[in-house]
């Protein structure tokens, strides 16, 4: 699930193999798009706002032209399904994160492989790019996360103390510190200069799917397995909030710039609002 730069649509992956674009001035769904062959793990907006990209079970990469819809692209190289995507600053390089324990650095406007990254010694679950455009993060289910220089495709930094999957990563707002949720019910915090530990967050009771940072960096929200939604102080490591209301699995939560409110997506199969 993810919000549009200008903040009024929201794309959301499904299993019935579609991407979903939602109108979120009204809650009304825009159209459906078609196209992949399995289950959509992961869907991103370009920075730019002119392109949607979608990643499945079936092993693409599929690009969606915006406002519109139409399909522009599919990138194929991985052999296994691609579980997360991450745009580069400029919206020219896509990355994206696999079962095939291989993370694809794409040139957009080619559709060429610009660099094939090796380390991970399972599924690469997930992928974030640092705002200043030179550092990547990935995550995977050997419960490491690893930081990579752009420009090289080389490794910079093995990051491990997760005892389960890494499932998501989010850089703060001057890429000092990432974030990590993992299948062992904990988020943590690392310092990426260093690679030192900062803080474990502990709390939830099933493992965590996603993280974003908010509050203006002073805040993450986490969602769960648990089927909540919590809200921690960056500062101190203290839970600030409990959202409940979904039944089942929260497996994705993204900011909505305009309102500063949370949006979250479940395995109940709906989207929610949460005010400040």
């Amino acid at each position: 699930m993810a919000t549009s730069p200008d903040g009024h649509s929201l794309a959301s992956g499904s299993s019935t193999w579609s991407v979903r674009l939602w109108n979120l001035d009204n809650g009304e769904l825009l159209q459906a798009l078609h196209g992949h062959s399995g289950k959509v793990h992961s869907v991103t907006y370009s920075p730019d706002g002119t392109l949607l990209a979608s990643a499945s079970s079936g092993g693409t990469v599929r690009l969606w032209r915006i406002p519109d819809g139409v399909a522009v692209s599919m990138f194929q190289g991985h052999r296994g399904g691609v579980r997360g995507l991450a745009w580069s600053p400029d919206s020219r390089l896509l990355a994206s994160a696999s079962d095939d324990h291989l993370i694809q650095l794409w040139d957009v406007q080619s559709g060429r492989t610009l660099y094939t990254m090796r380390g991970h010694t399972a599924a690469v679950c997930s992928v974030a790019w640092s705002s200043d455009g030179r550092t990547l993060a990935s995550g995977g289910n050997d419960r490491t996360i690893r930081l990579w220089n752009v420009t090289t495709g080389t490794l910079l930094r093995l990051l491990e103390g997760h005892t389960d999957s890494v499932k998501a990563l989010a850089w703060n707002h001057d890429n000092t510190i990432l974030a990590s949720a993992s299948a062992d019910c904990t988020i943590r915090l690392w310092r990426v200069v260093d690679g030192e530990l900062l803080r474990v967050l502990r709390g939830h009771a099933d493992q965590v799917n996603s993280v974003v940072w908010c509050g203006n960096g002073k805040m993450l929200a986490s969602g769960s397995s648990d089927q909540t939604v919590r809200l921690w102080c960056v500062a101190d490591g203290e839970m600030l909030d409990v959202h409940t209301g979904h039944s089942g699995a929260v497996n994705s939560v993204a900011l909505e710039q305009q309102q500063m409110s949370l949006l979250t997506g479940a395995h109940d199969r709906t989207i929610r609002r949460w005010g400040n």
